[in-house]
């Protein structure tokens, strides 16, 4: 990756993760946040906003590949992902000609709530409420800009740093025993691994699928999750009855991470949370 220069828009914990192990490759890697902070040295850091034209006008401009990672403000998806895509879309049908990639960070939310059904790569998306509805307009306009783009779905990401689930089980706070939940997720290092890992591709021009579904492939009732979390925390386990109903939630699998073989660091919850955990 010695030439590769790679823009991140939304440089945040997750591309800190990502760029420490960009920069090692010998990738020249830019990240653009609002906020200063600090950055793996090595990355040059501007701040701004990247829905800014003038400011993606210049960076887009001699990128190979660009990153987009938002996290939207007070869960405006309008604001935080279509907005963001519609500008980046932009900047790069004004861009100078160039073969570029753009990977898109979206989410597992485009799936539905699910009853239990297992999704993959090839699983039509079935948004349930706006959120979802915004986030596939968002892929949809950044699939239209002139370049090779890749659209990575995440489900449920965890780690440090990321302990909603840690502390509402260490209070005490448990979902109901019924009815059951289906759960998937992927630790934050894994997610950033895989980043890593289709830069690598693009670096060396191999082809790249266009949706990449990113979980450990090995879903679990959220009861299961939150008791096995309760034990090891030493906090008795003790959920309300709930209501018998239809099963919840997705099931999700990737099908392009097993036939890439790409390794996960973590392979199920216990791996991730073990760690987490550990006195």
């Amino acid at each position: 990756m010695g030439d590769l220069r790679v823009l991140w828009l939304g440089f945040g914990d997750l591309a800190g993760r990502a760029a420490a192990e960009l920069l090692i490759a010998g990738a020249a890697v830019t990240g653009v946040r609002r906020s200063g902070g600090e950055v793996p040295a090595g990355v040059t850091l501007r701040r701004g906003d990247g829905r800014d034209p003038r400011l993606l006008d210049e960076l887009v401009a001699g990128a190979d590949l660009v990153v987009a990672s938002y996290t939207p403000d007070g869960g405006d998806y309008r604001s935080g992902y279509l907005a963001p895509a519609e500008a980046l879309a932009a900047a790069l049908e004004r861009a100078p000609p160039r073969s570029r990639t753009v990977l898109w960070v979206s989410s597992t939310r485009v799936w539905g709530a699910g009853d239990g059904n297992w999704v993959d790569e090839e699983t039509p998306p079935r948004p349930a409420d706006d959120a979802a509805t915004l986030l596939l307009a968002a892929e949809a306009r950044i699939r239209r800009a002139p370049a090779r783009v890749a659209v990575v779905r995440p489900a449920g990401v965890y780690g440090p740093g990321r302990g909603r689930l840690l502390a509402r089980v260490a209070a005490g706070r448990f979902t109901p025993a019924e009815p059951l939940v289906w759960s998937n997720r992927i630790h934050a290092a894994d997610l950033a691994r895989l980043l890593v890992f289709l830069a690598a591709r693009c670096a060396r021009g191999e082809p790249i699928a266009p949706l990449w579904l990113a979980c450990d492939g090995r879903p679990a009732p959220i009861q299961e999750v939150e008791r096995w979390l309760a034990a090891r925390l030493g906090v008795p386990y003790r959920p309300a009855a709930g209501a018998p109903g239809p099963v919840l939630g997705r099931r999700c699998r990737s099908l392009y991470l097993a036939e890439a073989r790409f390794a996960l660091r973590y392979p199920d919850y216990r791996a991730g949370y073990a760690e987490l955990t550990a006195p």
